[in-house]
């Protein structure tokens, strides 16, 4: 008869796949049935790293030991070159407990067949220097792929970056798993030119957003990104992050400007970067909350006809395609009840909210707060509010436990606090007094398809001519046909671009003029993929109060028309100058006129620099007509070898208008911010050797906030000094360290200081020292 074995009866070696029976005769026969899970992944039974040493060797015979991978041990993979580490490590400081790091990284290259070659990557590092990597799951190594190139083109497996730059519109930086195919430019005969195609298909790992966050004065981070939903728990994809501060792109790492937690999406910035209320801080990243079946193609191409005297083709044509769409298992994979499903099918373009209430038997030993069902009389309605069970309910009244979502400031009923029942509890504070509700979020399949259509037209050799035309198709909702009216957008742009020959005054070449002029116009329901605008684009425009969202129009919905016309005289050395005016108009909500004026003169003596930037705004919810101001001066020395490198920057900005400040509920002070009349001196200088590089700045920076916020002849002056320095010893030892203090003569009433968590200005003392020392 069948009876299961006891594990102690039996043994496996689980390498060879092999079980011996304790105690049963060789010559036993009889059948057993075994269950199993295995890897299926099909390893060399021997790897040898270095060649074994003949037993029969004299002891203390001295032999050269070489490395042997198995690669070399293939027949047809001599060529094929291998590298690779691991290392350990401990991270510790003032004020922060010691972590581990860790990091590998494997790498093989080389030809695998003629005119073939291969290149394989598997990574994964998670200290906060490098920090591309937060799990040793094979999945969740920063890169796992496997790529070949021939004459023809190549072609990647695994982790790819899908990138399209070609046009306007049709822009595209993603982290995708899956696979791309991207083909070499040729000749077709005749003057016609085949460009790079680039094609592939992949699943996509997160979601492009871009943040703006609230600096606070004095505090370096950290600072959490959220979701577009307000989640606060959500992982940032390595290396997808790109972080802006006063719209200049930060670069990562302890020694550079700022580090990442991807587990905890949190940035903090170095010492290099002093962070006050002043500063002005967005970030363009890729986050994932949960799993899910989201799928993304993307095509390019491009050709050319004809040749010009410099080599250009005379005609070009190219075309870009993306899709990107949810899988047809969205519900399923969420758990859709029927009502979900049926709520999510009325919702059309709307967000689905669902209750996040349960009813559940009351549990004194509970690990999560419980709540009971109270009326209550809040503008002469009656409300049914949640409040915490704090002890056990009489007989017959409904007990239940509760998921709150954030919604947003002003946009909930209920606040988050702490409390001695089980941790967090929400308090019900009234409608538009919170930023939580009882609800659970539902998400919505979603498919977003973009084509783009461009031509180049060089009639002449100073001449050039552009078209551009995108039309996208977004379907927020694919269960609802409701609201799919406004899924379709369109967007155009012509430029043209003229040059003059080069101006010669006896006999020397004194420079050029250029001509610019460009038209721009999307429809209300426009929109791309990733940004295709400034990072600091309503900035620019005085858009106060207003946070772009990633790919949609300034005012999603109003439709949206630039023009701009640019001329400048510039020399071959960069020395010149430029007028460029352009114009703004937001449907009939908002209408800019911006003038941007510079003057450049770079040459091996002192290189100065002037720029003056005014836009002149009617904002019909701001409700008047405003005047923004800012001037920009530089002076340094033109010889970039010399060891000294000293410089001088003014900064300036003036406001005036009638209209109302528009601020964001999450930062009273967004508006004065943003619209803060200042002065800010900087001076400083940099020294360098073979060896050493020493580097020490100061700042002067005087706000004044008349008529703002309510405060009268208040204002704020700020000092900020910097110094930092670095010795280097080459394969041997590196080490720096860096200094930095931020004075505040606060001048607002006591309470009022903005940025501050306390209310009132506070002073900064930072200090960092690192050091790298290698032996052997």
């Amino acid at each position: 008869g069948e009876r299961v074995v006891p594990a102690s009866s039996w043994d496996t070696d689980y390498r060879r796949g092999v079980v011996t029976f304790e105690g049963v005769h060789p010559d036993s026969a009889f059948t057993f049935v075994a269950a199993y899970r295995y890897l299926p992944i099909d390893l060399a039974g021997d790897v040898t790293l270095w060649p074994r040493v003949d037993p029969d060797e004299e002891e203390g015979s001295r032999r050269r030991v070489t490395g042997v991978g198995a690669a070399a041990q293939t027949p047809g993979l001599q060529g094929l070159q291998r590298s690779g580490s691991i290392t350990r490590g401990v991270h510790t400081g003032s004020g922060r407990d010691a972590t581990i790091e860790s990091g590998l990284r494997l790498e093989l290259s080389g030809e695998v067949a003629p005119g073939v070659n291969v290149r394989a990557s598997l990574s994964d590092e998670d200290t906060p220097i490098l920090p591309e990597g937060t799990t040793r799951r094979l999945d969740q190594f920063d890169r796992v792929f496997i790529g070949l190139s021939a004459r023809p083109g190549t072609l990647t497996l695994g982790d790819i970056t899908a990138t399209i730059e070609s046009g306007r519109f049709a822009r595209l930086s993603r982290k995708l798993q899956g696979v791309s195919a991207t083909t070499n430019p040729m000749d077709l005969g005749r003057s016609y030119r085949l460009g790079t195609v680039t094609a592939g298909g992949a699943s996509v790992r997160g979601r492009f957003r871009i943040q703006r966050i609230t600096a606070l004065e004095g505090v370096q981070g950290p600072y959490r990104l959220q979701g577009d939903g307000g989640e606060v728990f959500i992982l940032v994809l390595p290396g997808t992050e790109n972080v802006y501060l006063d719209g200049i792109l930060m670069t990562r790492g302890a020694s550079n400007d700022y580090v990442i937690d991807y587990t905890t999406a949190e940035i903090t910035f170095t010492n290099r970067r002093i962070i006050g209320a002043d500063r002005r801080i967005r970030v363009e990243f890729e986050y994932t909350t949960q799993q899910f079946s989201r799928t993304m193609l993307f095509a390019d191409a491009s050709a050319g006809a004809g040749r010009t005297d410099s080599g250009f083709p005379r005609f070009e044509f190219g075309v870009s395609a993306i899709r990107e769409s949810d899988g047809a298992q969205f519900s399923e994979e969420f758990g859709f009840s029927e009502a979900d499903s049926a709520a999510a099918r009325m919702a059309g373009d709307d967000q689905v909210l669902r209750s996040g209430a349960t009813l559940v038997e009351y549990d004194a030993q509970a690990l999560y707060t419980q709540y009971l069902i109270e009326k209550r009389v809040v503008d002469g309605d009656t409300l049914n509010v949640f409040v915490p069970a704090t002890s056990e309910p009489e007989v017959g009244r409904d007990v239940y436990r509760v998921s709150f979502t954030r919604l947003g400031p002003g946009k909930g009923s209920y606040t988050r606090s702490g409390s001695a029942l089980n941790g967090v509890v929400y308090t019900f504070e009234g409608p538009g007094r919170g930023n939580y509700d009882p609800v659970r979020r539902l998400p919505t399949p979603l498919r977003r398809q973009l084509v783009d259509v461009r031509t180049v037209l060089r009639p002449m050799r100073s001449l050039e001519l552009k078209a551009e035309m995108g039309a996208s198709r977004v379907d927020r909702n694919l269960i609802s046909t409701i609201d799919d009216a406004d899924n379709d957008g369109r967007a155009f742009v012509v430029e043209g671009a003229w040059a003059s020959p080069s101006l010669r005054v006896s006999d020397t070449d004194v420079g050029r003029l250029r001509l610019n002029g460009e038209m721009r116009s999307r429809s209300p329901d426009f929109e791309t993929f990733d940004r295709v605008r400034s990072i600091e684009f309503e900035r620019e425009w005085n858009l106060r109060g207003r946070t772009l969202e990633a790919g949609r129009n300034a005012i999603p919905g109003v439709s949206e028309t630039e023009t701009s016309l640019e001329a400048g005289f510039v020399r071959d050395d960069s020395t010149g100058l430029s007028l460029r005016i352009g114009r703004l108009r937001l449907g009939d909500v908002y209408e800019g006129d911006r003038t941007v004026g510079a003057v450049r003169w770079m040459t091996l003596g002192p290189r100065l620099e002037y720029r003056i930037d005014r836009v002149v705004t009617r904002d019909s919810l701001a409700g008047g007509r405003e005047s923004w101001s800012r001037h920009f001066s530089r002076a340094a020395r033109g010889d970039a070898a010399a060891s000294l490198q000293p410089f001088a920057e003014i900064e300036a900005e003036t406001f005036s208008g009638t209209g109302a400040v528009i601020v964001d509920p999450e930062d009273p002070f967004s508006g004065a911010t943003e619209s803060r009349d200042f002065l800010e001196l900087r001076a400083g200088a940099d020294w360098s050797s073979e060896r050493v590089r020493v580097g020490a700045s100061a700042e002067r920076r005087e706000e004044f906030t008349d008529d703002i916020a309510g405060l009268e002849g208040g204002g704020l002056v700020i000092w900020t000094s910097q110094i930092q320095g670095e010795y280097v010893e080459p394969g041997r030892l590196r080490t720096g360290a860096s200094a930095g203090i931020r004075l505040l003569d606060d001048r607002i009433p006591s309470g009022d200081a903005p940025g501050s968590a306390s209310g009132r200005a506070s002073d900064a003392l930072l200090f960092d020292w690192t050091g790298t020392l290698r032996t052997g």
